[in-house]
């Protein structure tokens, strides 16, 4: 679950963990350039993120935890 979306620039990822691999969170831009990337551990629920920096636009979010991996966007409108 991603939200808000869209977002004024800080979002929150809540992942529901399958197994107790570590997840791998990666925002990218709208050119497909990798923005951000963190690991997180399975004892985390919920994360906060400021892409304020970045500019308006559609972001794309790519979770993965094991073999799985789930892709979201999130749409940035910095005001």
């Amino acid at each position: 679950m991603i939200y808000p979306n869209p977002s004024g620039g800080i979002i929150n990822v809540r992942t529901m963990f399958v197994s107790k691999e570590p997840c791998l969170l990666e925002i990218y831009n709208g050119v497909g350039e990798l923005i951000y990337t963190q690991i997180y551990s399975p004892s985390v629920e919920a994360k906060q993120i400021t892409l304020a920096e970045y500019g308006t636009g559609i972001y794309l979010i790519k979770v993965t935890q094991g073999i799985v991996t789930l892709t979201d966007r999130i749409i940035l409108k910095n005001d």
